[in-house]
């Protein structure tokens, strides 16, 4: 399955007024608006470590979209254990694309057993 063919669930309107949840705005932006930045990641609360455009967001959420369908969990609870950043934005929505339900938390501590 390609990434421009995974099922999302959602309003995909033409035009920005007709979009009304965030995954028909999130695809809209990553056809439409695909070269502006979406996030920009500050890893020190200052400095830019990373910026995500709208283009990569929406390509990197549906592959992570696919996977998810491909493996039965559309409708399901899905962890997701990311500590803050880019990573956490794209598997968010890639859970929002596929219908799944994200459940964000901290990864375990490496020192805590």
């Amino acid at each position: 399955m390609e990434f421009d063919q995974v099922s999302v669930t959602g309003n995909t309107g033409q035009s920005p007024g007709d979009l009304h949840d965030i995954n028909a705005i999130a695809q809209w932006r990553g056809k439409h608006q695909a070269d502006k930045p979406a996030f920009v990641f500050l890893a020190d609360g200052e400095k830019e470590s990373h910026t995500l455009t709208f283009g990569e967001l929406h390509h990197s959420a549906c592959a992570v979209a696919i996977w998810i369908q491909e493996h039965g969990l559309a409708g399901e609870r899905v962890l997701l254990l990311y500590p803050h950043g880019i990573d956490f934005i794209i598997g968010f929505l890639g859970c929002l694309y596929a219908g799944a339900i994200a459940v964000p938390a901290y990864p375990p501590h490496p020192r805590r057993s």
